[in-house]
């Protein structure tokens, strides 16, 4: 049960990424709507989390204050993850979300006296290989004849990486201070209103988008963003399960970081035929051993 547990964390995992690249295809010729994609993911992960709140109910007002730094991150997130998906590549993308899941791991070796160990070395050398050789290798997957082009991609990509990255090593980090703060209890109502807060800095921040083709957007994909939200909560539930299950937890992150990641690559290839060039492949391929040495 315990590997079909960690199936279905990869699976959802790998989902938040291939929602957005979908709902970018579909809407290519609509601009401005973007905004409403960050709006519905919370929307999706604030349902997910609401059902897992009434089911083990706690509440303590001192939660909120680690919900409003939660939600922040996670605003950065889906801003990053939609804008990168939009103008760079898949599985570059899903490679950035997935390496910076241990951004909580760095941050304890400095905070938290995490033991500062070799592996932990290699692991951290690996990402900074990893993320220069998919960089060097171009910011997208399709080739273009023109070099200009590639640099211009890349230099819109970066700035929503970063955005990725920031958000969900925060994410992980905010976390972590809660759960060491309250002995492992409120997590439930961490995430909820999390996400709802994230729900609201959204709806602020689109207040004045342009909403022309919202509506169109909104009848034609409205699932995805919401698939994508819900994904997002449910790989967390699957991740839980099996934390308390008898797995070891050297098997159970690497298993979700890199099996999502694989998934993702298999989805940008398969369904998007999106193509890398043998330098990324490289770089994936280290940034799977890094995923790998970090989590141990």
């Amino acid at each position: 049960m315990e590997y079909l547990y960690l199936l279905f964390a990869m699976v959802f995992s790998a989902m938040l990424t291939v929602c957005g690249r979908v709902y970018n295809n579909k809407n290519a010729q609509r601009p401005n709507v973007s905004r409403l994609y960050n709006v519905i993911v919370p929307a999706g992960a604030t349902l997910g989390w609401l059902v897992l709140y009434i089911i083990d109910f706690s509440f303590d007002p001192g939660v909120l204050i680690y919900s409003v730094g939660y939600g922040i991150f996670y605003t950065f997130f889906t801003i990053g993850m939609v804008g990168a998906l939009k103008v760079g590549s898949t599985s570059l993308t899903s490679l950035v979300k997935q390496v910076s899941l241990v951004g909580a791991s760095v941050w304890g070796f400095f905070f938290w006296d995490v033991p500062f160990t070799i592996v932990s070395g290699v692991g951290i050398v690996c990402i900074v290989v990893s993320l220069c050789l998919c960089l060097l290798g171009t910011g997208k997957e399709k080739r273009s004849d023109s070099k200009g082009e590639a640099f211009r991609s890349i230099l819109k990509w970066i700035p929503f990486a970063l955005l990725i990255a920031a958000g969900n090593a925060g994410c992980s980090i905010i976390q972590k201070y809660q759960q060491m703060a309250y002995a492992g209890q409120h997590k439930n109502m961490l995430m909820l209103f999390g996400v709802f807060f994230s729900l609201i800095v959204s709806l602020v921040l689109a207040w004045r988008e342009d909403r022309t083709y919202w509506r169109a957007a909104l009848k034609d994909t409205w699932e995805f963003p919401c698939l994508a939200g819900l994904s997002s909560a449910i790989s967390n539930v699957f991740v839980l399960l099996l934390v308390n299950s008898t797995m070891s937890p050297a098997v159970i992150y690497p298993g979700v970081a890199v099996g999502g990641l694989i998934l993702t690559i298999f989805a940008s290839r398969f369904l998007f035929r999106e193509r890398l060039r043998p330098m990324q492949w490289c770089g994936i391929a280290v940034g799977c051993v890094a995923l790998v040495l970090l989590n141990l």
